[in-house]
Parts: structure tokens; C-alpha cells; sequence
């Protein structure tokens, strides 16, 4: 495992132990790595524009995101999207069955990078990259390893999340996500500051 960050991490990483109270309920969350020592989780709080009918405004949920790498704990908020979700879930299904092959979690601004990736025998690898406010922040990155065994509730968590906060509307023609991308200005972890959606 590695981890890696910068000074003045901003709170996001401690060499203690300390627990963190729970903001929602557990079920509504995915977690890769069984040990409490070694772990992402990711748990949706609120969709940040309820309101919202538009694919590109309407599927921005607010999330804590907490890591254990050894002994490097810590947690921060990020903004993710509903479809990053799903296409994540959709990519890890087909993994219990074939044992091989891969499955990524990216988000659109950067948050969080999950790169699972397995050998065939019914281990995996997911190599994480976090970062506490993309673009200018702090970066950690760490692996965890896991087998076929824990992919179920991985998926349940997936579930789950997908059914609590689905995807709405659909995307423009001719847009793609990375262009999306392109045009967002990140917004600091905690507020509430809009960011510019539409071409």
C-alpha cells in the first residue's frame, strides 16, 4: 500500500484511530476493503439540487467519503454524480462471475478515482486516488486488496445508493462528460457555491 499526500492536508488524513459518526444510514453507502484498517467508504448524504430536472444540474449529490489506509485515517465531503454510480455498479457486476478483468469509479471533478482490477482466481486490486478539493487540494493515494467474497455487498451498497438517488433526465447530444468537465468549477468541499452546468 501507498499513501501519499502534502503538507497541510486540511484535516484529511491522521495517523490516529479515531471513529466518525455515521451522517445517514450505513446501508446507503459502498464500502471496498473488509478490514478496519484498510477501507473506502462512500456514502451519499443529499442530492445538492433536489429541484433539479436537468441531467447535468439534477444528478449532483453531496457525499463523505472516508479512508482508512493503515495507519492514515481520515474523511472529507466531495460532490459526485448519480451516474457515477450506476456505471461503476454496471462495470463491477459482471466481475463475480469472470474473476478477471476490471471496473473503474471516476468522477467527473476529480474526487475520488477508484481502479479495480483482478486476477482471474477471485482477487482484486482497487488502486484509490483521493483528492480533498480538486484541482488545487491535497492528494492521498492508497490500494486495497479484497477477494470474489466481498463483491456482493459491494454491489448491495451499490444498489442501493442507485435506488435512493437515480439518475434524472438524460444528457444533451453532442455532450459529452468530459467536456462537461472542462466547463465545472469545483466547489469547495462544505458550501454550496453554484457551478456553471450548461455549455
Amino acid at each position: 500500500m501507498e499513501t501519499n499526500t502534502r503538507t497541510g492536508m486540511r484535516g484529511l488524513l491522521s495517523s490516529h484511530t479515531s471513529g466518525y459518526a455515521g451522517r445517514v444510514d450505513d446501508s446507503l453507502a459502498f464500502r471496498i476493503g473488509g478490514s478496519n484498517r484498510e477501507h473506502v467508504i462512500v456514502r451519499p448524504t443529499r442530492r445538492e439540487r433536489p429541484e433539479a430536472s436537468d441531467y447535468w444540474d439534477g444528478n449532483w449529490v453531496d457525499a463523505t467519503v472516508k479512508i482508512a489506509a493503515r495507519a492514515f485515517r481520515g474523511e472529507f465531503e466531495a460532490q459526485l454524480r448519480a451516474e457515477e454510480f450506476v456505471g461503476f455498479r454496471d462495470q463491477l457486476r459482471p466481475l463475480y462471475e469472470k474473476l478477471g478483468g476490471g471496473a473503474k469509479f471516476e468522477t467527473m471533478e476529480g474526487w475520488l478515482a477508484i481502479d479495480i482490477q483482478g486476477d482471474g482466481k477471485g482477487h482484486f486490486h482497487a488502486a484509490c486516488v483521493a483528492v480533498d478539493q480538486p484541482g488545487i487540494g491535497n492528494r492521498v493515494t492508497f490500494g486495497l486488496d479484497f477477494d470474489q467474497t466481498e463483491l456482493p455487498e459491494i454491489l448491495r451498497g451499490l444498489d442501493a445508493i442507485c435506488s435512493a438517488f437515480p439518475v434524472v433526465g438524460k444528457p444533451q447530444d453532442g455532450v459529452t462528460s468530459a467536456e462537461r468537465s472542462s466547463t465545472a468549477r469545483p466547489c469547495h468541499p462544505g458550501t454550496s457555491a453554484p457551478r456553471s452546468r450548461k455549455p
